[in-house]
């Protein structure tokens, strides 16, 4: 599905690909399984694949497993990377191997003898 004017109000749904034009204005809640934005969308987003291109617009809520954002892409909301492999947190800057400031900590060097 190729948009590239106005939809505002509704929900889109697809099993294939959605691509917002650069022209496009789209305020819906969309369903996909890719999505490429290169124009202006507003909304709640559940997709497996987002690419928020140069020049793309998106704000509200974005549920994804894979994220691509161009150089020149803008994002204002919350993204929300879904997976079945959750990776652990880290509980402190330690845990990382990060000082307080996000510094690598160096290493420390056997005294020589």
């Amino acid at each position: 599905v190729r948009i590239d004017g106005v939809i505002e109000g509704g929900r889109i749904e697809t099993l294939g690909n959605i691509i917002i034009g650069h022209d496009a204005r789209v305020v819906a809640d969309i369903q996909a399984d890719t999505v490429s934005v290169a124009g202006a969308y507003k909304g709640e987003l559940n997709a497996k694949r987002v690419e928020l291109l140069d020049g793309g617009r998106m704000w509200g809520t974005i549920r994804v497993e894979s994220f691509l954002l161009d150089e020149g892409g803008f994002m204002r909301g919350e993204l929300v990377m879904v997976t079945e492999d959750e990776p652990e947190e880290p509980e402190s800057a330690e845990y990382a191997g990060l000082d307080e400031q996000g510094e690598s900590e160096p290493e420390e060097s056997p005294d020589p003898a």
